[in-house]
């Protein structure tokens, strides 16, 4: 959780610092309005009064007598006190000045037709903002109210922000793998999409290890016949020399892993494999031809129609026969197996002694006396599901049956 709450942190501190940033701006612009008004109000009233002044002048020749003792009226420049008098010079129409007593003035400058003068005002009583302390408190009281506002609501904003994330990272750093049954959490808007695609890429990356694993355990599975088919070859080679014979059992093993590991690659990477219309008497007499190692004291019982044909993939179709033959010779109780087909249903029967107590047809299933990998009887339903093929096992007073109900007849 140290990436997340890492995530918490800088997001609270990036809302807040802007926060506290536009409330800083906005209280600076507040009170910097607040001086502007102040002396553009006061400006303006100097302003009319310097007009009153002028017009008077203008129609009696002399000045009235002013209403307010805080202004001052100068007929000439020369009277100018001596510290108004380098205010007046850098900025002769208009101004402020501040002493250093803390008394602040006005002055605008007069026109009375042959000369000029000016007009004083001394405003340090008439400075609101300056001069009640009180606006100056509750202003301060209002920005503490709201920055304690902006906080909260930055603490909220960073937690509704940050948890759909949160969420989506804890639940991809729980997510195991081969779980196909845990999900992400539904998220708004972009986040959806994000966690759908992450889900999709969590789905097919657990269904290709899947097809990995199965991928090594259907190989060490079927290549065990031809292994073996070479194995006895070479000890019989070794005892009686080589012969025609050794020389086409070694070439058919070495040619049946090659297009065991071929379709077992198809399987594993979802490829759809090419079909063709399979004699079902043909597949299943090469499977048995291939099976003879275990099926040497074996009674077969057929009951095949010759003409049946099924739309299917040759070698992938032997294979389901070769575990299906080799599963009887290792399991059955008695050397006997039959194999019939009737409207459509293929069915293996044999009997066993010891009935299976879990479902053989998942993989890595196997019963305690089995000396295989428990992956036959699954790879026969996996191939069984490529052609559109019902699987299942029936068993019934020691008999084992396994039935395949066919389709894609030609």
């Amino acid at each position: 959780m140290k990436h997340s709450s890492s995530i918490r942190q800088q997001t609270f501190v990036l809302l807040l610092g802007l926060t506290l940033g536009l409330t800083l701006v906005f209280s600076v612009l507040a009170l910097l309005a607040a001086f502007v008004v102040e002396d553009l109000v006061l400006d303006n009233w100097l302003k009319e009064q310097a007009v009153y002044l002028e017009h008077y002048f203008a129609k009696q020749g002399r000045l009235p007598e002013l209403s307010f003792q805080f202004i001052q009226v100068f007929t000439a420049s020369e009277v100018l006190p001596a510290w108004m008098q380098a205010a007046v010079l850098s900025e002769p129409l208009a101004g402020e000045i501040f002493t250093d007593n803390e008394t602040h003035y006005h002055y605008r400058q007069l026109n009375f037709g042959q000369g000029s003068g000016y007009l004083l005002a001394e405003v340090s009583t008439l400075l609101v903002v300056t001069q009640q302390t009180e606006i100056f408190s509750i202003f301060f009281a209002v920005f503490i109210v709201a920055l304690l506002v902006a906080v909260g609501l930055a603490v909220q904003f960073s937690r509704r922000i940050v948890s759909p994330v949160v969420a989506l990272s804890d639940a991809v750093k729980t997510n195991p793998v081969n779980n196909f049954q845990k999900y992400l959490p539904d998220l708004p808007r972009e986040l959806a999409y994000l966690a759908d695609r992450l889900q999709s890429s969590f789905d097919n990356m657990n269904e290709l290890l899947k097809r990995e694993k199965e991928f090594s355990t259907n190989v060490s599975h079927e290549l065990r016949t031809p292994l073996t088919l070479l194995k006895n070859t070479t000890t019989l080679i070794a005892q009686r020399g080589l012969t025609e014979s050794d020389l086409a059992i070694a070439s058919r093993a070495c040619e049946q892993m090659e297009r065991t590991v071929d379709v077992l690659f198809s399987l594993a990477r979802a490829n759809s494999l090419p079909l063709e219309p399979c004699r079902l008497d043909w597949i299943l007499e090469s499977a048995v031809m291939q099976c003879q190692p275990w099926l040497a004291r074996f009674q077969l019982h057929l009951q095949l129609p010759r003409s049946l044909t099924l739309l299917a993939n040759a070698h992938l179709m032997e294979l389901l026969f070769i575990n299906l033959l080799r599963n009887a010779a290792e399991h059955a109780s008695e050397p006997l197996l039959s194999i019939t087909e009737n409207e459509g249903t293929l069915i293996f029967e044999n009997k066993v002694n010891h009935l299976p107590s879990l479902d053989i047809t998942l993989s890595g299933a196997r019963n305690k006396s089995s000396q295989g990998l428990g992956q036959g009887l699954y790879l026969v339903s996996r191939i069984a599901s490529q052609f559109f093929w019902d699987f299942s096992v029936v068993i019934n007073n020691e008999q084992f049956k396994v039935v395949i109900k066919l389709s894609n007849f030609t």
